[in-house]
């Protein structure tokens, strides 16, 4: 899975930085700042920790709207479960989450190799009597 720079999320574009945190956020792995469109992952954590990190602040932003009906440790808890188990959903099913973009690249290479037939232009013209 590869972290973007920038990532849409219902409607709004978040950047997303990767950088020492040094436990600033009360020893947090990430903080996602809604307010200020942004998602910061710790980089002194493997790779595999980023990238659930990532997905983890992008599950409280989606659910951010109802972020007030919950208790701060259920809303916490919520958002581990979702993003631990949605990374290894996406871990473990890499070809739901593949560009499809290549394959239609190549339907469109082959069908432009195609040699298209037309009618003949030349066609005898039947007189009428």
């Amino acid at each position: 899975m590869q972290i973007p720079r920038k990532v849409k999320i219902a409607s709004h574009f978040y950047k997303v930085t990767i950088e020492p945190m040094m436990n600033a956020w009360h020893n947090s792995l990430g903080v996602s700042w809604i307010s200020q469109n942004e998602i910061k992952i710790d980089s002194e954590i493997p790779q595999d920790q980023k990238e659930e990190t990532f997905l983890h602040e992008v599950f409280h932003i989606l659910i951010d709207p109802i972020h007030e009906q919950l208790p701060k440790e259920v809303k916490e808890s919520l958002v581990k479960l979702l993003g631990r188990t949605f990374y290894s959903f996406v871990k473990e099913n890499p070809q739901v989450f593949q560009n499809d973009s290549l394959h239609r690249n190549k339907i469109r290479q082959k069908s432009q190799r195609m040699v298209r037939v037309s009618p003949p232009t030349d066609q005898k013209r039947v007189k009428k009597l």
